[in-house]
């Protein structure tokens, strides 16, 4: 069974388009941010699938069997990263430049230019070391950070609280993603709940790579933070509040 963690740590570099983060295992992504992934390249990973790229020397996973990938426990992987990509020839028309990219991608744990390439159209470059551990998530699209914190508040709360909500909405989204790019600390332990309501503590940490620090001294971070918010779940609808209002 899967450990669900209920610290979550976010920081989204727009400049690089990554996403650092702790507490958000592969099935929380995908579920939250990537619903419209197509075929995955693995890159890294302990994964017996069905299909096999003689040329790449990888395996691969089409769309329709993504299902069966998500029902594993990444975690024990250790090493697990993947490339998305459109069409399943696409990966016959990778030249030797590519490939090189995408091996020190996969190694390195960051692109030596880009790591969006034409030939594959991906829009997600996913790297983790111990599933929801360590992730960093190359993402092309601004609008899918906001999906992933929009996404996933209501999905922990229902994982860890066994409380259902409706989805943040869009301006509150936004909002969120910019207090991501400051570091976004959230401790679902922290929610208080009630039949119908949630009020959660949202703190603002700012860049923090070091996770292993971070989760063992998780009081002292919360005090040090730059500021504490709350995310308040009334009357079906989110709202942020500031500390002094709550």
């Amino acid at each position: 069974m899967k450990k669900i963690r209920s610290v979550v740590y976010l920081f989204s570099n727009v400049k690089e388009k990554c996403i650092h983060s702790t507490g958000i295992d592969f099935n929380e992504y995908v579920n939250s941010m990537c619903q419209d992934l197509n075929h995955i390249l693995l890159l890294s990973s302990q994964y017996e699938g069905n299909d096999y790229h003689n040329g790449l020397r990888m395996d691969y996973v089409r769309k329709e069997d993504l299902d069966n990938l998500l029902k594993e426990d990444v975690y024990k992987f250790g090493e697990f990263s993947w490339i998305d990509f459109e069409e399943l020839n696409s990966l016959d028309l990778l030249n030797p430049q590519d490939v090189s990219n995408i091996l020190y991608l996969d190694h390195m744990k960051e692109p030596i230019n880009t790591p969006f390439f034409e030939t594959l159209n991906n829009k997600y470059v996913y790297l983790a070391h111990d599933d929801g551990w360590f992730n960093k998530c190359y993402v092309k699209e601004q609008n899918s950070y906001e999906r992933l914190i929009s996404n996933l508040i209501p999905l922990k709360l229902k994982e860890i609280h066994r409380k259902k909500t409706s989805m943040i909405r869009k301006e509150v989204g936004e909002y969120l993603f910019k207090l991501s790019t400051e570091g976004l600390l959230i401790d679902f332990k922290e929610a208080s709940t009630s039949v119908r309501d949630f009020k959660l503590p949202v703190y603002i940490i700012g860049e923090n790579y070091n996770f292993d620090n971070l989760i063992n001294n998780l009081d002292f971070h919360k005090k040090k933070a730059k500021e504490k918010l709350w995310l308040v779940y009334k009357e079906k609808l989110w709202n942020i509040m500031n500390d002094n209002n709550n």
